[in-house]
């Protein structure tokens, strides 16, 4: 079994990421003394949210993190997304560039239940590489 683990200079890792999705649009554009069919170019590129989750341990950087945008100081940071293999080899690695956060949620308490409790941290990102 594979695990993505993330981190920020100051964060633990994640044991799950939801893939964020990016595409480019495109714009027509046609010259009228050339072919009648439009041409097509790149246009703008959009990238969506990624989610962090991760079972709670103690530490409170993610959520210190999203404290500090709550209270108005957007603090962007390059979040590293490493996928390992079953012997915790890196397989492939994602840059979020310039990432801050947009959401945090904390799972419900159940005194009856057996669950780990989960938080999960949503971020706004201007640009997903390959490392």
């Amino acid at each position: 079994m594979r695990r993505a683990t993330a981190a920020t200079p100051a964060c633990a890792s994640t044991r799950r990421r939801t893939a964020s999705t990016s595409d480019v649009s495109s714009a027509g554009w046609r010259n009228r003394l050339s072919s009648p069919a439009a041409r097509k170019l790149p246009g703008r590129v959009r990238y969506g949210n990624a989610v962090l989750r991760r079972g709670i341990s103690g530490r409170t950087e993610l959520f210190e993190w999203w404290k500090a945008v709550r209270d108005g100081d957007i603090h962007r940071r390059n979040v590293v997304v490493t996928l390992h293999d079953e012997q915790q080899q890196p397989v492939q690695r994602w840059v979020l560039r310039n990432a801050w956060p947009t959401k945090y949620d904390a799972s419900d308490l159940n005194a009856k239940g057996n669950e780990v409790m989960v938080e999960t941290l949503e971020l706004a990102l201007e640009g997903i590489e390959l490392d």
